[in-house]
C-alpha cells in the first residue's frame, strides 16, 4: 500500500490464468482503476478509470507494484521449472 493507493487481490475467476487487483483511494476507498494481465505487452498493466488523475506519487506507487508483480511472476516461473 502507498500513502494514496491500496491495491487489493481480487478472487480469480476459473477461466483466467492470472490474478487482477484493485487499486483504491485510501481515503475515499473508490476504485481508480485495474491492475491486470496484458497478454500484447506480456505484463501487468494499469487500467485506469475514467474521471480521476494521478500525481507523481502515485504513479510512482502503481509503478512499483507493477514491477513487484511481475519480480513475483518471474520467480514463480523460475520455480516452476526446476
Amino acid at each position: 500500500m502507498g500513502k494514496w493507493l491500496e491495491f487489493i487481490k481480487n478472487p480469480k475467476p476459473a477461466d483466467r490464468k492470472t490474478d487482477t487487483f484493485q487499486v483504491n483511494n485510501v481515503s475515499t476507498k473508490s476504485n481508480v482503476g485495474t491492475i491486470q494481465w496484458y497478454g500484447g505487452f506480456r505484463k501487468y498493466v494499469f487500467a485506469p478509470n475514467d474521471g480521476f488523475i494521478y500525481d507523481a506519487d502515485c504513479l510512482k506507487d502503481i509503478a512499483s507494484y507493477l514491477s513487484s508483480l511481475m519480480m513475483e511472476r518471474k520467480i514463480e516461473n523460475q520455480n516452476s521449472k526446476q
